[in-house]
């Protein structure tokens, strides 16, 4: 698939690809235009629809990772003590959240330059520096 192609996946599970023309800043959204969607009606079949692309086609700057890059992570205090894998992250306005769980505890941690020492991909973990009531250390 090319930079400039993408797939919807309708709700009803088709999935359809399609050449993007434009895209267009419009209030807090992004406008695409795409070759063969011609009209609201065509493109009314893809309310609510998934877009897919190809991670090939995906660029980020030094520093910046994608969510799904970093579900799953090992999290670690810069001690080295465990304190579980990332299992979601939440969208919180200034910075995301993640949230670590280890067996019934849930941590959120701020994805803050304060906190988040180092991500390493490579060997799936992130270290982070526990900040005054982050966590409660007695349950790590």
């Amino acid at each position: 698939m090319d930079a400039d192609t993408l797939c919807l996946r309708s709700v009803s599970g088709e999935i359809h690809q399609y050449v993007v023309s434009s895209v267009t800043p419009h209030k807090n959204i992004f406008l695409m235009k795409l070759e063969g969607v011609e009209s609201i009606h065509d493109a009314e079949e893809f309310r609510d629809a998934d877009i897919l692309i190809s991670k090939e086609t995906l660029t980020r700057e030094e520093g910046e990772f994608f969510w799904f890059e970093l579900l799953g992570l090992d999290v670690y205090l810069d001690t080295g003590e465990s304190i579980g894998s990332i299992s979601q992250i939440i969208s919180a306005g200034c910075n995301d959240v993640y949230v670590v769980k280890k067996e019934t505890n849930e941590t959120l941690i701020p994805a803050t330059h304060e906190v988040v020492k180092d991500i390493d991909l490579e060997n799936g973990k992130m270290i982070i520096t526990a900040i005054e009531g982050l966590l409660d250390l007695n349950e790590v």
